[in-house]
């Protein structure tokens, strides 16, 4: 039984981390091509939260990438997610161009981005494992609250008449969702489950 359900994962995880590869090969080939910093801030983004920290957080980072290197792996689950909410913050400021249209969120997100990034330098410090813990603490409520913030700018951007943000809250509202569930279930405010588990990679999946 743990073997087939194993089995099933590992399908479910190939298919999930085969189209992030993808995303980002395909993203990357663009910003080569056009020099357009958007491509870039998403492959950034595609890189730091949908592939590193969501390998990490599943096991498969140590299992296939660094497997002898534990004090890393005790330690990167928080430098990569303080560093996915930086370059998250960047793709989303950049390409809603929430300086014109959301001047005071845009502020506000400046701020977390800035304190997502000092976490990730904090998280590299020797002090065993508690300033891994506190860093995935405090990540996890600002990535929640910068979520909530980036999918109210992009309305608010859209409600302006930049055209270009109702696509971004098409795909972003998915990833919001994603999000929440992930971060409601991390503080144990929800239920343990399949749903639940995988709530941000399935959201991100369909973002």
């Amino acid at each position: 039984a743990f073997t087939r359900k194993d089995h099933e994962a590992q399908l479910g995880f190939g298919f999930y981390y085969g189209l992030i590869f993808v995303m980002i090969f395909y993203n990357l080939v663009l910003w080569l091509s056009v020099r357009d910093l958007n491509y870039l801030y998403y492959v950034l983004t595609l890189l730091f939260l949908h592939l590193l920290f969501q390998a990490t957080n599943n096991g498969l980072a140590y299992e296939y990438f660094w497997p002898k290197a534990v004090w890393w792996n005790n330690h990167c689950l928080g430098f990569f997610l303080a560093l996915a909410i930086f370059f998250t913050i960047s793709f989303c400021q950049h390409f809603l161009q929430l300086k014109k249209n959301v001047p005071r969120i845009n502020g506000l997100l400046n701020l977390l981005r800035f304190v997502s990034l000092g976490l990730a330098l904090f998280n590299l410090t020797p002090d065993g494992s508690f300033t891994s813990w506190l860093s995935i603490y405090w990540g996890s409520k600002i990535a929640i609250v910068a979520t909530l913030l980036i999918w109210v700018s992009g309305f608010w951007a859209w409600r302006l008449g930049y055209q270009a943000a109702r696509y971004f809250l098409i795909a972003w509202s998915s990833l919001v969702l994603g999000a929440l569930v992930t971060g409601f279930t991390a503080y144990g405010l929800l239920p343990t489950s399949f749903w639940t588990t995988y709530a941000l990679q399935i959201g991100t999946g369909i973002e």
